[in-house]
């Protein structure tokens, strides 16, 4: 579907220790320079099916509407990549984009993907491929490093009008010290456990940033 980039590979040894350690790996290369265009298109494309009073960051399984988000979900490098973390017998559920544009306020608030998602046991990985360049200036998504280790955090319901979701864990119950941000570039992927507490701040850039689950 979108050129592959030639440095896609498997986990090493190193890496499926890390995610299970710290809950997370980043920077994996899926998609070459090539293809960065093409997917700015995909995105405009499916993007601008959606009628104006949607928002696209609470539009959840693309992959069920979309053949074109079914078949890059099923791009063979980032199989691979899940595979070397959950064996070969997984199933896709859920796909969505979460959209900031610049300057619009917009915020991840800290959460568990667990606490949204009805799955038992929990043990999911959620894959983000950068469609657009994100660093902290246009609002990355960051992660407390090790937390998927502490179980389930106190999640508030929060319905200020910038959040992208609605319940939140606040910030006294993580530990500063421990936060990554995951810049990745465009065509890359990062993964991370479901239980693992992450959030991003507001694009306060020029710069658009388009990520996809």
């Amino acid at each position: 579907m979108f050129e592959i980039d030639w440095k896609a590979r498997r986990l090493s040894y190193e890496e499926k220790e890390q995610y299970k350690n710290e809950g997370y790996v980043t920077g994996l290369p899926v998609f070459s320079e090539n293809a960065i265009k093409d997917l700015h298109n995909w995105y405009d494309e499916l993007s601008s099916k959606l009628p104006p009073n949607i928002d696209i960051n609470k539009t959840n399984m693309w992959h069920k509407a979309s053949k074109k988000f079914h078949d890059l979900c099923r791009t063979a490098a980032i199989l691979d990549y899940v595979e070397d973390l959950l064996g070969p017998n997984f199933v896709q559920w859920g796909g969505q984009f979460f959209s900031k544009e610049p300057k619009d306020g917009s915020v991840v608030p800290w959460h568990q993907d667990a606490q949204y998602w009805p799955l038992n046991p929990s043990n999911a990985v959620t894959v983000w491929l950068a469609v657009f360049d994100t660093d902290e200036e246009n609002g990355a998504m960051k992660v407390v490093s090790g937390s998927h280790k502490m179980g389930r955090f106190v999640h508030k319901k929060n319905t200020a009008k910038n959040l992208v979701l609605d319940q939140e864990v606040s910030f006294d119950q993580l530990d500063k010290t421990k936060i990554v941000s995951l810049n990745l570039k465009a065509g890359q992927i990062s993964l991370h456990n479901d239980a693992l507490l992450h959030g991003s701040e507001a694009n306060n850039s020029d710069r658009r940033r388009r990520q996809n689950v």
